[in-house]
């Protein structure tokens, strides 16, 4: 008498035949093992084994045969378990394996469309022989696709592949388990979080209710990974957030903090004021001048940066007065000439900035040492020969102007006032050796600036 789950198995296994001998091999192959499934046994595996053959998936056929001998080897005769071992070595020949070398490690792999495990990564993959499609994907990296061929009997074929990072990878841990995190102004979770974003600057909040909340901004790249350690938050003690009750919303966003490097070049006009001794500026007199130079440094708050300054500056008086004495009248005499001052100045300057995100006021003061280095060319007349004068003494500069930040592009102009001492400038000139050029105790310019540059940070994109 046949048993409840015969009768069950039977009609399915009967259609697998009809569809096998009409050539339907998957429609067949669907049938047995449904068949198989309701009442496993030699006949219903053997016939899924020979539809997967026909549908060219030998390596499945042969494992089909193998669960066979395996698990019903007991309902076989000698010959056919010999037959089986036969047909198994036949469709061995058209199997070969790949083993699959995957990064990053929990990438979403499928080999011909189908899924593959991390289990099935562990080991070689049998594979038919023939072309095979491999695709792999994960969240922050670029998806990757490879074609690879199997022939029969090749034997852990590698197959690599690493996909390119697109973004990067933030990993927020808050003091306590119920602090709420927030990237960018959205809430993500309570206690600790970590997520791809894309390249530039972030934003992250740690917050509680009754709780001062902790921000920090920072600037990632492709490929880097970002941790954010948070404190406990000042007044911690007040009412924590119920969990339950859902993650509440990010607050408000307060002061950005803006920090990092930067870097800018600058170049503007001056007028100088000031003579050397028995000189002066009056009429048919040109005077102008300008410079380039560098400036890099550190944003160490949003209003406060320190930086280093390089600069060169060239002025070239022409039809200047000479030989006055002690009056300073340029009408009082016809004789004239022209000079030049070339000026290389190296110090540090601190750098103050408004809070405006994307335009500001920015000023700047510093100190280093200046190198003059002046050329007096022989007077019109000939009655002063001329000569240079050099030397090293301190200056001062002050800058005042207006910023602005395109994403990580820094536009600024303004004025600038240099003070530069003249002490050092000395030199032969006019019959004179080693004299003072100079008689007052400092050289100023006035002029205009303009920078170009980059920054680290960037202003926060619109949401």
């Amino acid at each position: 008498m046949e048993d409840e789950a015969t009768k069950r198995a039977t009609p399915h296994f009967q259609r697998g035949v009809k569809l096998y001998r009409d050539g339907n091999f998957t429609g067949a192959l669907a049938e047995f093992e449904e068949a198989y499934r309701i009442k496993p046994g030699a006949s219903s595996l053997r016939n899924v084994a020979l539809s997967l053959k026909e549908l060219f998936r030998y390596a499945e056929a042969a494992a089909a045969l193998e669960r066979m001998l395996d698990n019903h080897g007991a309902e076989l005769d000698g010959p056919s378990r010999k037959k089986v071992r036969a047909t198994i070595t036949e469709l061995q020949a058209l199997v070969g394996s790949a083993r699959l070398s995957i990064a990053p490690a929990g990438a979403r792999v499928k080999l011909d469309g189908r899924a593959v495990n991390a289990v099935d990564l562990a080991k070689p993959i049998r594979l038919n022989v023939g072309e095979h499609t491999l695709v792999v994907e994960a969240e922050g990296f670029a998806p990757d696709s490879r074609t690879f061929r199997i022939a029969g009997g090749q034997k852990d074929v590698p197959v690599e592949v690493e996909l390119r990072a697109v973004t990067g990878l933030v990993v927020v841990k808050a003091a306590h388990e119920n602090d709420a995190i927030a990237v960018d102004g959205q809430a993500k979770a309570f206690g600790k979080w970590q997520g791809r974003v894309p390249p530039g600057r972030h934003f992250v909040q740690v917050y509680r209710d009754g709780a001062q909340p902790f921000e920090s901004v920072f600037v990632i790249d492709v490929g880097q990974t970002h941790r954010v350690n948070s404190p406990t938050l000042e007044g911690a003690d007040g009412d924590e957030i119920d969990v339950g009750s859902g993650l509440p919303g990010a607050p408000p966003e307060r002061t950005q903090k803006f920090r990092g490097w930067y870097a800018m070049a600058a170049t503007g006009v001056l007028i100088p004021s000031g003579e050397p001794d028995g000189h002066a500026h009056g009429g048919n007199t040109d005077a102008t001048g300008g410079f380039f130079g560098a400036r890099g440094g550190y944003r160490i708050w949003n209003p406060v940066a320190v930086e280093l300054m390089v600069q060169g500056s060239r002025l070239n008086i022409d039809n200047a007065c000479v030989g006055l004495g002690q009056v300073n009248d340029c009408s009082s005499t016809v004789d004239r000439r022209d000079y030049d001052i070339s000026s290389t100045r190296f110090g540090g300057n601190i750098r103050y900035m408004s809070s405006g995100k994307k335009i500001r006021f920015a000023a700047t003061g510093g100190v280093g040492a200046v190198l003059h280095s002046v050329d007096l060319e022989v007077s019109q007349s000939g009655n002063f020969q001329g000569g240079s004068a050099k030397g090293v003494d301190p200056y001062f500069v002050l800058e005042l102007g207006a910023q602005f930040n395109f994403g990580h592009v820094l536009l600024e102009g303004g004025i600038i006032v240099l003070l530069d001492g003249t002490d050092a400038i000395k030199g032969d000139f006019d019959g004179n050796v080693n004299e003072k050029l100079y008689p007052q105790d400092s050289l100023s310019s006035v002029g205009i600036v303009l920078k170009a540059g980059w920054s680290q940070w960037r202003p926060p994109r619109k949401k």
